[in-house]
């Protein structure tokens, strides 16, 4: 049966998946009902949740929108920028801690300093 309608259902995290028939995929709700093209109740709250109007074809377009290319290299790219910010985080770590200890010294000898006076 090859010419069985694309459903839709969402995931724990909110990633929609598509499949057809009565196959859904394990961990997930679905969204659309398996004989017609109306919202299940998952469905509507799905759309509700998000503001949008309940309507199946805003169902495809945020499947098409998730699995797109675009969405993809967004991920990837969410990815680095999160390894870069750890190295840029360390090393901004280290320069404060190289400072406090400079700040701590300089504290200490003013401090001296003053003591030598009295």
């Amino acid at each position: 049966m090859g010419s069985e309608k694309v459903r839709y259902a969402v995931g724990e995290v909110g990633k929609l998946f598509a499949f057809t028939g009565g196959d859904v995929p394990d961990g997930a709700t679905p969204l659309i009902e398996e004989h017609d093209d109306r919202l299940t109740e998952a469905g509507k709250t799905y759309c509700k949740l998000r503001g949008h109007t309940p309507h199946p074809e805003l169902i495809r377009v945020k499947f098409a929108q998730q699995t797109s290319e675009a969405v993809s290299e967004a991920a990837a790219a969410t990815v680095k920028n999160q390894e870069v910010r750890l190295d840029r985080d360390a090393k901004t770590k280290a320069m404060s801690e190289r400072l406090r200890l400079d700040w701590a010294e300089q504290d200490k000898g003013y401090q001296d300093a003053l003591k030598q006076r009295k």
